[in-house]
């Protein structure tokens, strides 16, 4: 779903330029939104107030042979509560250098405050994703009470015997190393690990990832893990003789998604993304409000000659069930 602008008409200036700029901002506003990464891996979904519930019910258990009476089980409901929080973006420009500005640099403030605030959703997520800036604490805190990435999440909440199951790999945890840095042994691993997964009702859910998501940093690694026909391989999933030259069997198992946004990190991500829930959430309550101060009587312009122009979003970021999605990468926990 594109996430639009929605702005206030009559904006109170009495001249057609400015009204032209909000023009602006909501063009440069929508063209960004289409752009999000966000909306690859999570479900874009609005939100009615500043606080919205999501629930759900976790699969119900296999049938039985019928012997004697029947018996019912009850569903069980779950929620997930998120809160939007504000973002703004504002930009002060001198009105006599606006006014004299005959190339219309400074004009390009608008598109720049559009930009950076379409573009907000990506880097909250991204910071979710890494216990980054204002997602650290309790925003880790996922779905089933644990933080997201876990190495105990519970398969049945409310039946300690159906066991736990892994979706942090960092530093190659679990039997047989799961995981790890991006190489081939790595990849199979968590892959192979994520489609064993077993829902509530014991079991499994046929979760299929088809997403590698990473940094930069990794993206070579992904093409060539991903991509190359061949592989010359010193050790493969367990096996280290006469391995050599190899048939890549991995080609096409999932898409490469190289995010700018990762940056150096060294952590990559391995996502089921074919369901109708997606592994995160970005709940939106109001996308892209622009305003601008700038006529002569407005304080700042009166006072101080300065204009205004800004706008403001409010959305929030959140985690989908966990066993859809996986994180590893060379250090445990970081």
């Amino acid at each position: 779903m594109a996430i639009l602008p929605v702005n206030p008409t009559g904006l109170g200036n009495p001249n057609p330029y400015f009204l032209g700029l909000n023009m602006t901002f909501n063009a440069t506003f929508a063209s960004i939104a289409e752009q999000l990464w966000a909306s690859k891996l999570a479900s874009m979904l609005p939100m009615s107030s500043e606080v919205e519930g999501f629930g759900w019910t976790d699969p119900a258990k296999r049938a039985r042979e019928w012997v004697g009476a029947r018996q019912a089980d009850q569903p069980a409901p779950r929620t997930y509560y998120l809160t939007a929080k504000p973002y703004e973006k504002t930009m002060e420009v001198d009105a006599f250098r606006f006014n004299d500005d005959s190339f219309g640099i400074l004009s390009r403030s608008v598109s720049d405050v559009a930009t950076m605030l379409a573009k907000e959703p990506d880097y909250q997520l991204r910071d979710l994703l890494f216990n980054l800036g204002s997602q650290q604490g309790a925003y880790q805190i996922g779905l089933d009470g644990l933080s997201h990435w876990n190495a105990n999440h519970p398969v049945n909440y409310y039946d300690a015997g159906f066991g736990v199951f892994n979706n942090d790999y960092r530093g190659a945890t679990g039997v047989g190393g799961i995981g790890g840095p991006l190489a081939m042994n790595a990849y199979v691993t968590a892959r192979y690990d994520m489609m064993q997964r077993k829902g509530a009702h014991g079991e499994v859910l046929g979760i299929r990832p088809n997403v590698l998501a990473h940094g930069p940093t990794l993206d070579a690694i992904a093409r060539e893990l991903l991509n190359a026909t061949f592989l010359g391989l010193k050790s493969f999933y367990g096996q280290t003789d006469n391995v050599g030259a190899a048939e890549n069997m991995m080609r096409g198992t999932v898409d490469s998604l190289m995010i700018p946004d990762f940056g150096s990190s060294l952590n990559w991500l391995l996502l089921d993304t074919s369901r109708g829930n997606m592994p995160f959430t970005v709940g939106t309550r109001e996308m892209g409000v622009y305003a601008q101060l700038v006529s002569p009587t407005d304080p700042n312009v009166f006072q101080s000659h300065k204009y205004l122009f800004g706008g403001y979003s409010r959305f929030v970021v959140g985690w989908g069930h966990p066993i859809l999605s996986s994180i590893s990468g060379p250090v445990a926990g970081v």
